[in-house]
């Protein structure tokens, strides 16, 4: 086919009376030999990992003052600096999960449409962070950086991978 192509999707997703979020809970294994960070890098990750520790030491505290930090960029010359490092992909989020990574707490990205009361229309899918605090994965809005409930989150995919991929046209927008 020549010429823009469209395709619309369209989902709607209901809450069943009395259901609560679970998950098999695996304890996920951390991937020991890959090199998140080198040289000055590694210095500031680690560094930027010592002042968030220094507010909470707990999975949920960590993350949320990592991620407040590095919504900051301007009051800690780390974050400044690991916001400036080349990244394939996934922008703070997925610095974010990185630098968590390196701390040895499980993480991951995860993206979906998080359905608030208000504004339930014309969502958009969005990227969350997902934290393991040893018992469950919990859902931080990098955005609000808050917790999230689990139960008004409708996951579209784990990971960082592409949600769209369109082979032979060009600027494909979700």
């Amino acid at each position: 086919a020549e010429g823009p192509q469209l395709i619309y999707h369209r989902a709607n997703a209901y809450r069943r009376s009395g259901f609560e979020y679970s998950q098999s809970v695996v304890a996920p294994k951390l991937i020991e030999d890959k090199k998140l960070f080198t040289d000055a890098y590694l210095v500031a990750a680690n560094n930027i990992i010592k002042q968030a520790k220094e507010q909470g030491d707990s999975p949920k505290d960590f993350s949320l003052t990592l991620i407040r930090l590095l919504s900051s960029p301007k009051e800690n010359k780390d974050a400044a600096f690991l916001l400036e490092m080349p990244r394939e992909s996934g922008g703070r989020i997925s610095l974010a999960r990185d630098v968590i990574l390196h701390a040895k707490i499980p993480a991951r990205v995860a993206r979906g449409v998080y359905l608030a009361k208000k504004q339930i229309k014309k969502k958009k899918i969005r990227s969350f962070l997902e934290v393991y605090d040893g018992k469950e994965w919990l859902l931080i809005d990098p955005k609000e950086i808050t917790l999230k409930d689990p139960n008004n989150f409708v996951l579209w995919e784990k990971g960082n991978e592409s949600i769209l991929e369109v082979k032979g046209g060009s600027n494909s927008k979700v």
